[in-house]
């Protein structure tokens, strides 16, 4: 809750149907507020972005496996990462290079259930994925994604552990890729899709 901002940040309870409208309220000490319906999906993806004024659709991307964080340097400046040197023993950033294996963070992927089953229950509203990924929870869709227009392989889709509504998109950056600072990402579901960018450097 930002109340400077009158904004309200919450997790669209996994129980939910994937189409029709559902009804949000805000009580607080005034009373209730007006209804105001919400149109439902069964996704409506949207990547997370780490800005600056020269990147401003910079995708929330990390090295997998490391403390590294994706990012041109002047982003990295802009928020007081260090360069990254061997051995990385604490939080970094630069870009990445054709090969590496990444992990993409985003929202509104939809159903995630154990295993992506279909049938399966979601992370009941209120609780998180487990930390140690037991179960893991998939994505029931499986999402497509390109990287400086190539396709890039979906290694894992799903809710990240530890987490309730944060999803995360494993994934290896293509070789061809062009290099540079504003490299586009494009992350598509069923029915939505969000369009990144992602600093790659040459290899």
């Amino acid at each position: 809750v930002v109340p400077s901002a009158n904004q309200i940040n919450l997790v669209v309870p996994s129980e939910l149907a994937g189409t029709g409208t559902a009804i949000v309220n805000v009580l607080n000490s005034f009373g209730m507020s007006a209804n105001v319906a919400l149109t439902l999906a069964t996704d409506s993806v949207g990547v997370f972005r780490i800005p600056d004024a020269a990147h401003p659709n910079n995708a929330a991307v990390e090295l997998a496996g490391t403390l590294e964080v994706v990012m041109p340097a002047s982003t990295a400046a802009s928020y007081g990462f260090a360069a990254c040197t061997k051995p990385v023993t604490a939080t970094c950033a630069q870009p990445a290079n054709p090969g590496d294996n990444v992990v993409i963070y985003f929202t509104g992927g939809g159903l995630a259930t154990p295993n992506g089953d279909p049938s399966g229950q979601p992370v009941a509203t209120g609780s998180v994925a487990p930390v140690n990924g037991s179960p893991l929870y998939k994505t029931v869709k499986t999402p497509t994604v390109t990287i400086g227009g190539i396709a890039a392989p979906v290694q894992f889709s799903g809710i990240a552990p530890g987490t309730a509504a944060e999803y995360q998109l494993n994934t290896q950056i293509p070789a061809g890729v062009q290099p540079g600072d504003s490299v586009p990402v494009v992350l598509t579901f069923p029915n939505s899709s969000d369009s990144v960018t992602i600093a790659v450097k040459s290899p």
